[in-house]
């Protein structure tokens, strides 16, 4: 469990907080297992968050992430979901009950990327979004059971003025 919060939370700061830059320290042997694991990824930027080392890359024409932990092991994947309605039946309910419970609150919620992410062979898709003066990250499992990852206020400015890019809809890369 612990590794879970510790991959979540390096997965959210690669979505919203880290500007994806081309690294030159990854080492040969986990550029070499990358490629013979994802053969014919392009646009591949490689970073690091703590002691997890990851690709954010394009494949078969989507967004993915590959994560490594120190001893150079796959430790998940996370691919891009274009669509909300690519989802299971059950995670798309759960999530529209939740973007009707947020908007009944503070009024009406977009949707930023969603992510389904592979860790430990369970599957849970990431989600982000925006209404009114809050973001909200958290999670959603096969069963349709959400956690709550993060909660944030804008600022009264970031309300008025729309704030820029929201974290709704960050995807940093170069």
């Amino acid at each position: 469990m612990k590794k879970y919060i510790i991959l979540t939370a390096a997965f959210m700061l690669c979505l919203c907080d880290i500007q994806a830059q081309q690294s030159n320290g990854v080492s040969a042997s986990i550029a070499r297992k990358f490629s013979e694991q994802f053969s014919g990824a392009e646009r591949i930027e490689w970073n690091e968050a703590g002691k997890v080392c990851y690709a954010m890359f394009q494949f078969e024409n989507q967004t993915w992430l590959a994560y490594y932990d120190q001893e150079e092991n796959l430790m998940a994947t996370a691919r891009q979901i274009s669509e909300d309605r690519h989802l299971p039946l059950v995670v798309q309910q759960s999530l529209q009950n939740y973007r009707e419970q947020q908007s009944a609150k503070s009024g009406p919620f977009n949707l930023g990327p969603i992510y389904e992410l592979n860790q430990y062979g369970f599957t849970r898709y990431l989600v982000s979004m925006e209404g009114g003066d809050r973001q909200i990250t958290f999670t959603i499992d096969s069963s349709g059971a959400r956690t709550i990852l993060r909660k944030d206020h804008k600022t009264p400015e970031q309300a008025v003025t729309g704030g820029g890019e929201l974290i709704a809809r960050k995807v940093r890369r170069n």
